[in-house]
């Protein structure tokens, strides 16, 4: 370079001058004074030549930054080309497959369950024994800004398809979640634990006194204003799943069901890890249209052992509340519930005759008529996993084996054992007396009443009742109770498989095609995978 030139040649100079002294340096003096002087020139050229070298340094760094920069410029512009600006997605698989955005505001999860059941009847003039598909259920979900929810759910399982949930949701507070559309209305410990962590195949008897309007469309706000307690309040058409409320005659509903359910836990006020001590409530009430009280089925989903007749008049007051508790310490839980519905209302007058308001014979009359039911349940996790690790919100939930079944391994999942009684109570809906055999045509008296005709309906008692012949089955009973013992194996926490023995006791005869019994035994099974 230009400055290694120049540097050079000054050196050359100093060192002509140097090794060849002519006249001009004859004084010792004047030498010494100007070596003293080149020797400032050359520390002079030296540091110049150090300034220099750093600027050039610099000016090396500047330039390979600014060809960086070049490139990567082009490589981004390639790469933007038909390419997403947002941000990456992430997915998981954990209660769902879940796909979520880095800022965590938008985030899409999907669930599902298949509950694939065999059930057997003893006896040939029961049920048929059959395989079924009890739920085929896949439900989508869609949380946005953190706060907001959309859930779509779908049963594949019946013979066409049905929207089981459907709503949007604000969770704005920990202490009051608002949620509008259709979804289940908490009513029981029993109803609010999903049917995916139940803990035998069917829910018990007490059940048929509201599961007939399990799921509704309206509004509900819900939450946890204290530790170790939950709350919700709903008000909703009362008109049951996939139902609107429709004003049709002076005889329809249209009114609204209001329904509260709280709870309480003091375990977990006093720290109890392993401890569950659920006591809670519900209330629901409404104005329903005049059709029939709740028909009950047997915990097998065997036969259909009481249906009573519609009511008459304008409306049905209907009123429906229970108490529930559950306790449990380590791998051992006691559970149990009473409920109670009541119908109150004036029924039409008819002419017992003819069945028809002309020329009344059966006057209208008032009617209060309660059905009645309560389960105790004994649960045993033969395998040592806690009862209280699966309990949150007033509800139980999944079970977490302490192993996972695995072929030629070690682990065996978890097994649980179970026993439960529960009694069903109809008696306000009476036969009908007075010697009227079963053959005799049945007059509807609208209060919830049927009396066989002509002769038979001055003597014929109040509150009596009648079943549909759907199925086969001529005549039912008002009172039942059943045994049922339970073994689930849980392979790992997303598959079960589960055994029940369920033994049936009616108070009066069931006429079953033409035979009759008081009784019903039946073995079902269910094979489950949710995810």
């Amino acid at each position: 370079m230009q400055i290694n030139h120049h540097f050079s040649k000054s050196l050359l100079v100093l060192a002509i001058t140097t090794a060849f002294p002519t006249t001009l340096f004859a004084q010792d003096d004047d030498a010494a004074a100007r070596i003293k002087s080149l020797e400032l020139k050359v520390q002079q050229l030296i540091d110049q030549r150090a300034e220099q070298d750093k600027q050039i340094d610099v000016l090396t760094k500047e330039l390979v930054g600014i060809s960086n920069q070049v490139s990567q410029s082009k490589i981004v512009k390639s790469e933007e080309k038909g390419a997403s600006k947002g941000n990456p997605v992430y997915a998981n698989f954990k209660e769902g497959i879940k796909f979520e955005d880095g800022t965590g505001n938008w985030n899409l999860q999907f669930n599902g369950r298949v509950q694939a059941d065999y059930r057997s009847f003893s006896g040939d003039e029961g049920n048929p024994d059959t395989w079924s598909i009890r739920r085929a259920r896949f439900n989508t979900q869609l949380g946005f800004y953190q706060n907001y929810l959309l859930r779509l759910e779908i049963d594949h399982s019946a013979a066409s398809t049905r929207l089981v949930n459907g709503y949007v949701e604000a969770n704005w507070w920990p202490q009051a979640k608002f949620r509008i559309g259709q979804f289940k209305t908490f009513k029981s410990l029993e109803n609010s634990t999903t049917d995916t962590y139940s803990d035998f195949l069917e829910r018990s008897l007490a059940y048929n006194t509201y599961g007939d309007d399990i799921y509704e469309r309206g509004a509900m706000v819900y939450g946890t204003p204290f530790k170790g307690s939950t709350y919700a309040f709903a008000v909703t058409n009362g008109t049951g799943q996939g139902n609107d409320e429709v004003l049709g005659t002076t005889q329809s509903k249209d009114g609204k069901d209001v329904t509260l359910r709280a709870t309480i836990n003091p375990a977990q006020w006093a720290g109890w890890d392993k401890t569950v001590t659920h006591v809670g409530g519900w209330y629901n009430h409404g104005i329903q249209a005049t059709a029939s009280a709740s028909a009950s089925q047997t915990e097998a989903r065997g036969v259909n052992f009481f249906a009573p007749a519609a009511f008459t008049g304008d409306s049905v007051d209907r009123t429906r509340y229970g108490v529930e508790t559950a306790l449990a310490q380590g791998p051992v839980k006691f559970q149990g519930e009473y409920d109670v519905s009541n119908y109150q209302g004036t029924s039409a007058a008819i002419n017992a005759t003819t069945g028809t308001g002309a020329t009344p014979a059966v006057a209208a009359r008032p009617y209060d008529k309660d059905i009645k039911a309560w389960y105790a349940e004994a649960m045993w996790l033969v395998t040592g996993e806690n009862y209280a690790d699966s309990y949150k919100d007033g509800q139980f939930g999944r079970i977490l084996p302490k192993t996972n079944f695995e072929l030629n391994k070690n682990g065996w999942g978890a097994l649980e054992l179970g026993l439960r009684y529960s009694k069903f109570d109809a008696s306000d809906f009476a036969f009908a007396n007075g010697g009227c055999s079963a053959a005799t045509t049945v007059r509807n008296l609208g209060d919830g009443s049927i009396t066989p005709a002509g002769t038979c309906a001055a003597s014929g008692g109040v509150g009596t009742f009648t079943q549909s012949k759907s199925g086969g089955i001529v005549l039912g009973s008002n009172e039942a109770d059943a045994w049922t013992l339970g073994a689930k194996w849980i392979l790992n926490p997303y598959t079960r498989i589960m055994m029940n023995y369920v033994h049936t006791k009616f108070d009066t005869n069931i006429n079953v095609n033409g035979k009759l019994d008081d009784k019903e035994d039946a073995l079902t099974m269910r094979a489950q995978l949710d995810f």
